[in-house]
């Protein structure tokens, strides 16, 4: 065939130089590279030759049903990707081996996006005709009564979309410079075929090994005669060129440049223009592209939720982000990745089982686990080891779920030794790093970092669904029809990203942030105020519940009894007990000093007792230990579950009375990260005052003391107590912790009587039962 360009009979010198095939441009090649690229360009914009081997396209695509498929491919259970109205797998060919993706095409599905029979049997022409190093090889067609079925060449290396926003602004310029060559290159071939591609962007290109780019998704190409326009205006606009945008006033049509256009777009992208960086994000308009996904899921989930569209800036940040926040780990497929997991009984509390990484994943094991899980009233709660707060709701949830008669499973997504875990692992750490900074600090830092914990913004729940959507194979093995109550927004967006069908979100504190929420799932919340405030942010009605306050069921069962013991022993004129408890981040350590400073003469006259868990935090009970070593304090130490169950019965509130030798102090200290925070659910049951920061402890039914918080978002927990009455203002400063704490051990105090009457009030309203309503919507009971 004879090729034409515009205007000219002579066959343009499309590829020479530094930029052709056969040399890779290095850095000492760039110049030349961009002009080849540019040459490129102006040869192929008015490209348009005859065409001439396109199979016809009333052929009929098939060549046998899905019996002929699964006889030369085996299928494996293998989820590439999912389409608007089909799915790819991966598979192997029988007799070579060879890895292929299998798109499975629903014909049901079809006709809903207005796409027709003859609109496949175009693609499939288009890609018989098209045979080219970087376009993407179609080898068989298959059609049975519900699906078509195309055999496309494999590529490992996903879209080229997802590689560009993960790669970020480390992108070189010689690398785009040639991307941009093979981008060329398929065009040419695909234009000297006659064929106008008219949806030419980043995501349509695949990516095999490094660096190799084929072009994919041929739902829009048509066949353009020479000389001829085309008039449909389709494609994804933000990669539409001018003349496609101005129809019908302002444009006559369209021809083969358009496809040039949309590749300078995607060169601008790859070479890190935040505007491109937009477009590969935006969608088609309805209807015109074969296996369009629109916007991405992140994107689209917080849009439909709460109908907030991302700017170009909002998408550059959140890509941003997630390229920091992957930098230095390996690369992941997704959609390829499968934890493995099993049950075990748990040591501690009877009746609940832990999810525990597997060393076998196999069809077997995996059979096992769902047995496991198909039981009457299972329900999972997920949570993650994010400081104790997260997994002190889980435990609320897990008791009310035994109490309940369920089978509850709890899952730690860190717990198990993967890429995935390991990414949220290192952001706990960058959080508990800064939060004992900015604590110990204070000043400058504490106001930087309590800003910083107020930015949960739609960004931040679009960051959150991303990183759940890039790190979901800790959840995909999983039956997805189990219930799954999560205590944090990264396990309940992951559990919807897996397609959960059942999932309720426990939100956590008081501040409404869009950060918290997961669109997907029954989010419930603990306080009428932060309800009204996230229908203000335009979460739907339909998405929320008031279930009342994550508080484990016995504290809630005995809430009543145990203020009217708190009440008498205050009458009785007992020594105030304070229970002190360090939170997860183990970031109080400087606060703690001072106080327990302030308290060394109340203490030393046995005027109140201390129980002071410092968790499993090493250095504070360290640091602890040898500041009660300097006042010259005596203490005793509690080191395990049962050593703690057996000091709460001996020191029960409704004995009225304190044990004989009774020391002034007891330390709780442990190596186990469940022991360390379920010890305060259980020693509550003993203690008159609650000291803690704002956190997830301001919502239980105990008198509380509230100490200087972590984080800004604390302070609106401390809010909620001052509402119901049963809990103090936050004490930012030790001297102001004392004033307060003096007024609790007062004679018959007025604030302390008011407190404890003021939990029964709510505990008779069941405020405190938020883990029981949700436990009943697992169940079906709600």
């Amino acid at each position: 065939m004879q090729e034409k360009s515009f205007g000219d009979e002579t066959s343009p010198a499309l590829l020479s130089g530094p930029g052709s095939p056969n040399r890779r441009p290095g850095a000492q090649d760039l110049p030349e590279a961009i002009a080849s690229v540019g040459e490129t360009f102006r040869g192929l914009l008015g490209f348009a030759l005859k065409w001439d081997s396109l199979v016809s396209l009333t052929e009929d695509t098939s060549v046998g049903g899905r019996e002929k498929l699964d006889e030369i491919y085996f299928v494996q259970k293998v989820k590439l990707g999912q389409g608007s109205f089909g799915t790819v797998w991966r598979a192997k060919n029988r007799k070579s081996g060879i890895t292929v993706a299998i798109k499975q095409m629903d014909k049901a599905s079809m006709p809903k996006r207005g796409v027709k029979r003859h609109d496949i049997e175009r693609e499939v022409s288009m890609m018989r005709a098209c045979s080219h190093e970087y376009i993407t090889k179609l080898y068989d067609t298959f059609e049975d009564q519900t699906s078509i079925y195309l055999a496309l060449e494999y590529c490992d290396g996903g879209d080229f979309g997802d590689k560009v926003r993960e790669l970020g602004p480390v992108i070189k310029e010689e690398d785009t410079a040639e991307w941009m060559r093979q981008m060329c290159e398929a065009l040419y071939h695909l234009h000297s075929k006659g064929i106008c591609h008219r949806d030419i962007k980043p995501d349509n290109f695949m990516v095999l090994g490094d660096s190799t780019l084929k072009l994919s998704d041929f739902g829009l190409a048509v066949h353009l005669p020479p000389g001829g326009i085309l008039t449909d205006k389709c494609g994804t606009p933000a990669f539409m060129a001018p003349e496609q945008h101005m129809m019908p006033v302002h444009s006559r049509g369209y021809g083969f440049p358009v496809d040039m256009w949309a590749a300078g777009v995607s060169m601008h992208c790859a070479m890190g223009g935040a505007f491109c960086r937009l477009c590969c994000n935006r969608p088609s308009e309805s209807g015109d592209a074969l296996d369009e996904l629109g916007k991405p899921w992140p994107e689209k989930q917080t849009e439909e939720f709460v109908g907030l569209e991302a700017s170009c800036r909002d998408r550059s940040y959140v890509n941003r982000m997630m390229w920091l926040t992957f930098a230095g780990f390996p690369k992941i497929n997704a959609w390829e990745r499968q934890v493995a997991w099993e049950a075990v009984p748990s040591p501690i509390v009877n009746g609940l089982s832990l999810l525990e990484q597997s060393q076998s994943n196999t069809p077997e094991s995996l059979k096992v686990l769902a047995e496991a899980l198909k039981t009457q009233k299972t329900v999972i709660v997920g949570s993650v080891r994010m400081g104790y707060g997260h997994h002190r709701i889980a435990y609320s949830a897990l008791t009310w779920a035994l109490e309940l008669g369920g089978k509850p499973f709890l899952l730690d997504i860190l717990s198990p030794d993967c890429i995935e875990a390991a990414v949220v692992r290192n952001m706990d750490k960058q959080y508990s790093r800064m939060s004992r900074i900015a604590s110990n600090l204070g000043g400058v830092f504490d106001a930087i970092w309590g800003k910083m914990m107020l930015q949960g913004d739609a960004n931040a729940l679009r960051l959150s669904l991303a990183l759940a959507q890039r790190i979901r194979g800790i959840m995909a093995a999983f039956p997805k029809d189990v219930p799954v109550i999560t205590t944090h927004p990264f396990v309940g967006n992951m559990a919807v990203a897996c397609g959960f069908k059942h999932v309720i979100n426990l939100i956590f504190d008081n501040l409404p942030q869009y950060f918290v929420l997961v669109p997907g799932a029954l989010n419930l919340v603990q306080s009428p105020s932060y309800f009204d405030k996230l229908l203000d942010m335009g979460c739907p009605a339909k998405s929320l519940r008031l279930a009342g306050h994550w508080v484990s069921s016995d504290l809630c069962i005995n809430a009543v009894a145990d203020s009217k013991s708190r009440i008498e022993r205050s009458e009785q004129n007992l020594p105030r007990r304070f229970l002190i408890a360090v939170g997860g981040a183990g970031a109080q350590s400087a606060f703690l000093s001072g106080l327990l400073s302030a308290m060394a003469p109340l203490l030393r006259e046995k005027k109140i007792r201390i129980y002071l868990n410092c968790g499993d935090h090493k250095h504070i009970a360290d640091a602890v230990v040898s500041k009660l070593k300097d006042l010259e304090l005596d203490w005793n130490e509690v080191t395990s579950s049962e050593g703690t169950v057996s000091l709460c019965k001996k020191e029960a509130l409704d004995l009225l009375e304190e044990p004989p030798n009774w020391k002034a102090v007891t330390v709780f200290r442990f190596d186990s990260h469940f022991a360390a925070f379920r010890c305060t659910d259980l020693v509550i049951r003993v203690a008159d005052v609650l000291v803690t920061k704002p956190s997830e402890l301001a919502f239980f039914p105990v008198p509380k003391l509230h100490i200087r918080r972590v984080g800004a978002h604390e302070a609106h927990s401390a809010v909620r107590a001052q509402e119901l009455g049963d809990g103090s203002v936050e004490c930012r400063e030790v001297p102001h912790a004392m004033q307060k704490l003096g007024q609790l051990i007062e004679p018959q105090s007025p604030l302390f009587r008011l407190m404890n009457e003021c939990i029964i009030k709510a505990a008779e309203q069941k405020v405190y039962e938020g883990s029981k309503v949700a436990c009943e919507f697992a169940f079906g009971a709600q």
